[in-house]
């Protein structure tokens, strides 16, 4: 697919294979799925984003030499994608290894990766037409926007672990609740045994 050369159609074919892979493979949730490969593609877009300004900065027409450009580019892309997911991992993974409850109100928090996608799309349109300084302001606006992907990723994580931790509380306080009351039954049927 990504030989036919149409940003759009490699964009949405990497969501709906991570889409596949997160549910098939990982029994992920439908709308997990969908918003783990939400955020995948945005940091995968605006990672590639992020090195074709800072590249073009130094190199203004990297992308129409020799292949040795587009190679450059997609090494350094690649390498900057897989550092923030390495980097995500590491610092959001949790303890335990069950699937936690995913809840509908995940579905405006994918709200944030898809814009963000979009965006992407526009800026990479008009990459092109921007003059230098305009340039790099798109480069740090690309970073600003991963940035903001990795936060709500990272908000979310949090809550579903807070959540999860919550739930855990309330099944203790449940069940010593209920052994409080069996005990005090044992006590009542004993006082009247004696």
């Amino acid at each position: 697919i990504s030989l036919l050369g149409q940003t759009g159609l490699n964009a949405i074919s990497f969501f709906v294979i991570n889409t596949i892979f997160l549910y098939m493979l990982f029994k992920l949730k439908l709308l997990l799925a969908l918003f783990h490969s939400a955020i995948l593609t945005a940091i995968m877009g605006l990672s590639e984003l992020a090195v074709f300004g800072i590249i073009s900065r130094f190199f203004p027409h990297f992308v129409l030499e020799t292949d040795a450009g587009i190679i450059f580019y997609t090494v350094f892309s690649k390498i900057l994608f897989f550092a923030v997911i390495y980097l995500l991992i590491h610092l959001l993974k949790g303890k335990n290894i069950n699937q936690e409850q995913y809840d509908r109100s995940g579905l405006l928090l994918m709200l944030i990766p898809v814009s963000s996608v979009f965006i992407m799309f526009t800026f990479l349109a008009e990459t092109s037409a921007f003059a230098q300084p305009v340039d790099f302001m798109v480069t740090i606006c690309a970073v600003f926007l991963l940035m903001v992907n990795l936060l709500v990723f990272g908000i979310n994580q949090y809550n579903q672990k807070k959540s999860q931790e919550y739930t855990d509380m309330q099944l203790l306080l449940q069940k010593e609740s209920d052994f409080a009351q069996y005990y005090e039954m044992i006590l009542s049927q004993s006082e009247n045994q004696s």
